[in-house]
């Protein structure tokens, strides 16, 4: 009988031919990964996704069935900063690949194109963001970013705003913010994704935020306190996704990660 485990390798856990460290290493799964255990030998049991093989139980500990606020896999952010490897393509499928690939009018992400290309070929669920630059007008960066991800329908656009805005020009900020989601969704065909942190979002749109915006834009809160919940931005009434940590170790990405949770009433929304 089948029976749940969770990754608590800080650095991942190794996925075997067999039950044995002699056995060759086919895959690797991330720190939190929840897998199913369909056989067990010793401290080693038998999984079959996200990739087959098996792995040593001394790695992991026991979940509950009962379903938790938060899904069992992570979203993961790359940008030029982050490497990787073969092995991130072959066995490390996040929930959410997001891939930076704009900022103000004139920054283009040298890795996005190959990332974003290998990810459709792949079909695994991606978002394309642009880092906003609060300087320079919201029409004219939402052009850059569409022309630059070619975004189809269907493929989620996510808007990081983590730039206070100029001193004196918050009201004229706050509305070039909106031009931009406005025409991102009008060529996507969906609401952006909104990711930012509750100060810089009241800096923007005050401390009551904007109704509006938050009806019709799924909220990535950026929180690295370690609390038990993440703080809201004003507006909205839940978190789709949580980043929280900078520090992650992803199977096939060398050095640091941003890993961020997934509410399961999003994973349920998005299917």
């Amino acid at each position: 009988m089948a029976d749940k485990v969770r990754v608590t390798a800080a650095r991942g856990l190794n996925v075997r031919e067999g039950p044995g460290t002699q056995h060759k290493r086919v895959g690797a799964l991330p720190h939190g990964q929840v897998v199913e255990v369909i056989e067990r030998r010793g401290v080693w049991g038998e999984i079959r996704s996200p990739v087959a093989g098996w792995i040593h139980l001394g790695y992991t500990e026991a979940v509950d069935d009962e379903p938790g606020e938060w899904v069992n896999a992570h979203a993961v952010d790359l940008s030029l900063w982050n490497r990787v490897t073969g092995l991130f393509w072959a066995t490390a499928r996040p929930w959410v690949l997001i891939l930076k690939a704009t900022q103000g009018v004139h920054i283009l992400d040298p890795r996005f194109g190959e990332r974003w290309a290998r990810a459709r070929f792949l079909d695994w669920r991606r978002w394309a963001y642009h880092f906003y630059d609060p300087r320079f007008d919201g029409l004219v960066q939402a052009a850059v970013f569409v022309r630059v991800t070619g975004v189809q329908r269907g493929e989620r656009a996510m808007l990081d705003l983590e730039w206070y805005p100029p001193e004196g020009k918050q009201a004229w900020a706050a509305n070039q913010v909106q031009v931009w989601i406005d025409a991102v969704e009008e060529t996507s065909g969906k609401a952006p994704v909104i990711y930012t942190r509750k100060d810089v979002w009241e800096a923007y749109f005050g401390a009551q935020g904007d109704a509006e915006i938050a009806a019709r834009c799924p909220l990535m809160v950026a929180d690295y306190r370690g609390a038990d919940e993440p703080l809201m931005v004003p507006g909205w009434e839940r978190v789709a996704l949580w980043q929280y940590t900078s520090r992650g170790r992803w199977p096939g990405v060398s050095g640091r990660v941003d890993l961020s949770r997934v509410a399961r009433w999003f994973d349920e929304q998005e299917g």
